[in-house]
């Protein structure tokens, strides 16, 4: 068995395309047709259904799935393992969105590339959780950094997580923030800036509001933390943010946290990756600095 066929295999799944599939790895589109004959020819069975230009996997090929990554992650274990005691060298690709980018990468990058001078790390941008996941699928990522409810899935693990507090912060020269066990409804009703409504801690804040009862009319949305902390240190509203970005602004006196009712909505700064995807020497080493260094990070 090739194991280059089931490299197109597997390929061919994630792009749903033999022409896409081509281009990714280099082949024609005729290359491709044979590999994946090859191997349905060897295994006795039809593995994908052809439907106009796309490909679907049978039920044969969702059974053979298994198999064939666990086949190439043993190919891959087989070819690093002589490079195990050596420093850790590479490129290592991380998705993530602006507000991790903006302001946790920062505490994590530097002092990672000072221990592992030979690692490369690549940064991919993206406010859209679904394409990151979607690249994390086509192997074009090793990991995501995502700001979550814990992760419940069957493709995908986290492998490094710590809890996050999400507060309300204003100005302090806002009334607000010389005010005791202000109520919710006061908080929101004037001037509230909220990041893209509908995702993560923003979706999660409406549905406590809304379980309370709480008519709740952001004045303005703005899909960058950085431009809503911009605008609130400068004067102009209340928002709810993770405290972690609200960190620097705050112990410089330009933010101040409301003192009001705790949502309660256990939130995960969490570090995912592809379940069978092979962790690689780089890949660990980062995971392994994560880990360590989780609780000195903003």
């Amino acid at each position: 068995m090739e194991i280059r066929n089931i490299v197109t295999f597997v390929k061919a799944t994630e792009m749903q395309s033999f022409t896409k599939t081509a281009a990714q790895l280099g082949y024609s589109q005729a290359a491709v047709t044979v590999q994946i004959k090859q191997l349905e020819d060897e295994l006795g069975t039809q593995l994908f259904d052809r439907i106009g230009r796309s490909v679907k996997l049978t039920h044969s090929g969702e059974k053979f799935m298994p198999y064939a990554l666990r086949l190439l992650k043993s190919v891959e274990e087989a070819a690093s393992f002589m490079k195990e005691d050596d420093e850790p060298s590479g490129t290592l690709r991380i998705g993530a969105s602006s507000s991790f980018s903006a302001g946790i990468l920062p505490g994590i990058l530097p002092g990672f590339h000072e221990k592992y001078p030979k690692v490369d790390v690549v940064i991919k941008t993206s406010d859209m959780l679904t394409s990151t996941f979607d690249l994390l699928r086509q192997n074009e990522l090793d990991f995501i950094f995502t700001l979550e409810r814990k992760l419940i899935s069957a493709d995908f693990v986290s492998v490094a997580e710590r809890k996050e507090d999400i507060v309300f912060v204003t100005n302090p020269d806002n009334p607000l923030a010389a005010m005791k066990n202000v109520p919710l409804e006061r908080v929101v009703r004037d001037n509230f800036i909220t990041s893209d409504r509908g995702v993560s801690y923003g979706l999660y804040m409406e549905e406590a509001l809304a379980e309370r009862g709480i008519n709740y009319h952001p004045s303005l949305e703005i899909g960058s933390t950085s431009a809503i902390i911009n605008m609130i240190c400068q004067g102009k509203g209340v928002s709810f943010l993770p405290k972690f970005l609200a960190d620097d602004p705050i112990n410089h006196g330009a933010l101040a946290i409301i003192d009001t009712e705790k949502l309660e909505m256990q939130m995960w700064t969490q570090l995912i990756r592809l379940k069978n995807k092979w962790m690689n020497p780089v890949m660990k080493a980062f995971v392994d600095y994560l880990r360590e260094n989780f609780h000195q990070l903003a």
